[in-house]
C-alpha cells in the first residue's frame, strides 16, 4: 500500500474503532440507566414496519455475510508480507554452504536502476510471496517519460534486464523478480493534459 493509503486506512480505523467503543459505552449507560436524558425506549415506526415483512430476515443475513466478507478481505490485505533474507546459492554442498542476501541484492537492482534520469524513485525489497522468494521492485517514472514512447520502451527494457542480471546474481531460478512500473503523480498546481 502507498503511504497516502496506509495513513487513510488507519485514520479510518481509528475513526471507526473510537464509534465503536462510544456506541458500546452509550448501550451501556443506557441499559444501567445512567444518564436520567435517554428514553427508556427508541421507537422508529418504518423500522417496526420492516421487521414484519418476510425479506427482513433475509436481507439482515445477506448484509451480515457481506460484511463478514468485507472484514476478512481487509484483514487479509492487512497481513504483513514474510521478508525472506537469505537464499542458498546453487553449488553450496554439506561441507559448505554459500548464501546471498536476498535483501542486499533488492538493494543493488533498485540502485542500478536509480542511476537512470527517467527515474524518480525505486523500492527495493525482499520477500516471501505465495511460498516464492520474490524480489519485488517498485519503479517511479517522472512524468515527462509518458510522452515519449521511445523512452518508455527503452526503460521497460533496462528493467527486463535488470531482473535478468538478478536473476543471474543469485543463481536459483526459483528465486522471482517482480517489477511494478508507476508514473509519479501530478503536482497539483500543474494542469493536467491528456
Amino acid at each position: 500500500m502507498t503511504r497516502t493509503a496506509t495513513a487513510m486506512d488507519r485514520v479510518a480505523t481509528c475513526v471507526v474503532g473510537m464509534l465503536a467503543v462510544a456506541l458500546g459505552v452509550a448501550a451501556i449507560l443506557w441499559n444501567l440507566d445512567a444518564i436520567k436524558d435517554f428514553p427508556a425506549r427508541i421507537e422508529i415506526p418504518w423500522a417496526e414496519d420492516l421487521v414484519d415483512h418476510s425479506w427482513w430476515p433475509w436481507a439482515v443475513g445477506a448484509g451480515g455475510v457481506l460484511l463478514v466478507l468485507l472484514a476478512l478481505r481487509w484483514l487479509i490485505a492487512h497481513v504483513p508480507l514474510r521478508r525472506v533474507k537469505e537464499i542458498t546459492v546453487p553449488g553450496s554442498n554439506s561441507h559448505n554452504s554459500i548464501t546471498a542476501d536476498l535483501g542486499a541484492v533488492a538493494e543493488g537492482a533498485s540502485a542500478s536502476l536509480e542511476d537512470f534520469d527517467e527515474v524518480s524513485r525505486v523500492r527495493g525489497k525482499a520477500l516471501l510471496d505465495r511460498g516464492v522468494r520474490t524480489i519485488d521492485l517498485r519503479v517511479t517514472l517522472r512524468r515527462s517519460v509518458v510522452s515519449g514512447s521511445e523512452t518508455l520502451s527503452e526503460l521497460i527494457s533496462r528493467v527486463t534486464d535488470t531482473g535478468d542480471q538478478v536473476e543471474s546474481m543469485v543463481g536459483d531460478p526459483s528465486a522471482a523478480t517482480r517489477t511494478h512500473i508507476a508514473v509519479e503523480s501530478a503536482k497539483r498546481d500543474e494542469p493536467r493534459t491528456l
